[in-house]
């Protein structure tokens, strides 16, 4: 049984900016200036996360949708602004990457998809998200994909540490039984060789639940991170709105609570809905 949509349309073509400001200049004299247009095609659409910038001062940064098949993308921004997209996502590979990336010394960008992957989601086919690398020659390896019982929706970044191990959250998953069935999340690590550990499980309680930003870590290897707390299974997210990245949907069926992205064949832009188990 698949969920309907409403006919709803939505147009979100989103720039990256940068604003520069010299030291003895005053607020007054700020340049505000538009590096790339994104023109909602093949380029990528909805950039949702934040950029990071190498030594030469490329910029890179994740779509949410655009592509082919409007799965979200990773791209590069070059310093006289040109844009080249590096990857395409089209599903089994990941998709709607909501969050920035990080780079190593090699070159190497490593990010999370909040859709997608090799598996299926609570039994439902779509997968709950992965992890991924993407070498510089363009080659993307999933290091992992989600479940849902170790974590669905890992719409936050990443962090690692000097061994090379990566922390992040997803935003449901984890206990199945968690706040009626609706699941509040966990923190996880991923080592070098792909095996994934859930550090924490949200119960609902006093930990929190449903964590969707990116954790810090210090030096003592202290992740510290902050949660948002889903009121009758709709999470408060203002940026939703504002970029018109999504449209909500209650859709109740068979299986577990859990958030998915379905992608439209009328060409539209993803449309994200809620799955209420019975």
């Amino acid at each position: 049984m698949r969920p309907r949509h409403a006919s709803t349309k939505f147009l979100a073509f989103v720039v990256v900016v940068v604003s520069a400001v010299l030291a003895t200049q005053s607020v007054n004299a700020q340049t505000y200036s538009v590096l790339y247009s994104f023109k909602g095609g093949a380029d990528g659409q909805v950039p949702m996360g934040s950029l990071i910038r190498d030594a030469a001062g490329n910029l890179y940064g994740t779509t949410f949708t655009g592509g082919v098949p409007d799965r979200g993308t990773v791209f590069k921004l070059d310093s006289t602004g040109n844009e080249t997209v590096l990857y395409t996502f089209s599903g089994a590979d990941g998709g709607n990457p909501f969050a920035g990336m990080i780079r190593d010394a090699a070159g190497n960008l490593y990010g999370t998809t909040g859709n997608g992957g090799v598996f299926t989601c609570y039994g439902i086919p779509g997968g709950c998200g992965t992890v991924f690398k993407l070498d510089p020659t363009g080659t993307l390896t999933v290091l992992h994909s989600f479940d849902g019982s170790d974590g669905s929706g890992p719409f936050a970044g990443l962090v690692y540490d000097n061994e090379g191990n990566l922390y992040g959250t997803t935003a449901q998953g984890g206990d199945l039984t968690c706040d009626g069935g609706n699941t509040c999340g966990v923190v996880f690590k991923l080592d070098k060789k792909g095996v994934l550990t859930v550090l924490h499980t949200f119960t609902g309680g006093a930990d929190g639940n449903n964590p969707s930003a990116t954790l810090i870590r210090d030096a003592g290897g202290n992740l510290y991170g902050t949660y948002a707390r889903l009121r009758n299974g709709v999470q408060a997210r203002p940026d939703w709105h504002a970029y018109g990245a999504a449209h909500l949907h209650r859709w109740v069926g068979r299986g577990r609570s859990q958030c998915r992205f379905d992608p439209r064949s009328d060409g539209q832009p993803i449309r994200y809905y809620w799955e209420r188990g019975r």
